[in-house]
């Protein structure tokens, strides 16, 4: 039965397969053998050429379902004070910065930039006095913009011609100087030198807050919620507990440095994301003209016309916070992170209020109380654990005395 319907559908099949000739209206039917061997080669060179025809259908699709992966740009650091990311080429400063270690010259200079940003709470100190907060801050960053116009002109680097670049100057220059300068100098007329550099110290746990928060590439890890942590318990430890019941204005003074500190963080993230690929003196020199620009007015209409009619340790006290605190400490800091690294000169910020309190216990003779203290020191933790190279050498000794045993 099986064979049956097998030749019935052979048959039929080579009937179907025959080649008819019209020629002069009579029909000739090629040989059998003939016609077998024409289908035969016909069907496999068809086989053959339909699955090549698939199989490049197939490669194209899965070609064009894979998922594109952009290009990895490389991450170098870079100030006005933050980590930026250069497009298409790699900075200078970007090879393996957290490896850098310091060496004598590197340890000079982040002495030095530790004393000329710590004489900077000590030097407004003493032109408030005689000077209103925001027009010292006018000072600090007016005196040290031809400074550093001198120094690009030394350097040949042109000024930009984009207005996007410039708007990002001006933005700059409010969050990294304009806002914190004037903060930190209204919040010293309620609080010593020493107290407001102790609370700057700040700045460090609050800007890994918020690049976590504003940046993918800075995740909020368990060590920076830690540190942040540490920061907060030193700040309370000097603000005090009475602080959350009691009306104090030493408490606003506090507050405004504080401030200060949240809106350096800020800088951070800006400069990161609109001014990573501008050379960093040249991000220095744009954010101090923004910041003039921003606060001459302000002080014509709140604290009026400055003066010049000043004492001479007034003028000595303004022209070394913008010369030396401000136009050389930016020379220095990125000497240094050219030298060091971010990570290691994220040190600074520890030896600051120190060199603070030293100049202020001297020649004001501000004493620092035994709170103040206590919340320098978990500062300085939180910022120990922020960096996390503390917590690795602890832990790496710890192995290494286990093993041994």
């Amino acid at each position: 039965m099986l064979l049956a319907s097998g030749a019935k559908i052979i048959g039929s099949a080579s009937k179907a397969c025959s080649p008819v000739c019209c020629r002069s209206s009579q029909r000739v039917i090629l040989p059998t053998r003939s016609l077998q061997k024409i289908c035969l080669k016909r069907s496999v060179s068809g086989a053959v050429f339909i699955a090549y025809r698939t199989k490049q259908k197939l490669e194209q699709t899965d070609l064009n379902n894979q998922p594109h992966k952009p290009t990895q740009q490389p991450n170098f650091a870079q100030e006005t004070g933050c980590q930026g990311t250069l497009p298409m080429k790699m900075s200078p400063m970007s090879k393996a910065q957290h490896t850098l270690k310091i060496n004598r010259i590197s340890a000079l200079l982040l002495c030095s930039l530790a004393l000329v940003w710590g004489g900077a709470f000590f030097f407004g100190q003493i032109a408030l006095e005689d000077v209103p907060s925001v027009t010292v801050a006018l000072h600090r960053v007016g005196w040290a913009v031809p400074a550093l116009w001198i120094v690009l002109c030394l350097k040949g680097i042109k000024m930009p011609r984009s207005p996007h670049v410039w708007i990002c100057f001006f933005i700059m220059g409010a969050l990294n100087n304009a806002i914190p300068f004037s903060l930190i100098l209204w919040g010293q007329t309620l609080i010593g030198s020493s107290l407001a550099a102790i609370l700057n110290g700040t700045t460090a746990v609050f800007g890994a807050v918020v690049a976590a928060i504003f940046l993918s590439d800075e995740p909020l890890t368990l060590r920076k919620m830690i540190g942040a942590l540490c920061g907060l318990l030193g700040v309370a430890f000097i603000m005090g507990i009475e602080a959350l019941t009691d009306f104090d204005p030493r408490n606003l003074g506090q507050l405004a440095v504080l401030t200060a500190g949240l809106s350096y963080a800020f800088a951070g993230v800006w400069a990161k994301r609109h001014l990573s690929t501008q050379p960093p003196i040249l991000n220095a020199f744009g954010m101090l003209l923004g910041s003039t620009v921003l606060l001459t007015p302000i002080v014509f209409f709140i604290e009026g016309a400055p003066t010049v009619a000043l004492a001479p340790k007034v003028w000595t006290s303004l022209i070394a916070l913008s010369l030396v605190s401000t136009a050389l400490a930016y020379l220095l800091y990125f000497e240094i992170l050219r030298r060091a690294g971010s990570a290691n000169l994220m040190l600074v910020t520890l030896l600051i209020p120190p060199v603070t309190i030293a100049l202020s216990h001297t020649f004001l003779g501000e004493r620092v109380e035994q709170e103040a203290l206590y919340g320098l020191g978990l500062i300085a933790l939180g910022l120990g654990v922020t960096d996390g190279r503390v917590l690795d050498l602890m832990s790496k000794r710890y192995r290494q005395f286990k093993n041994a045993i």
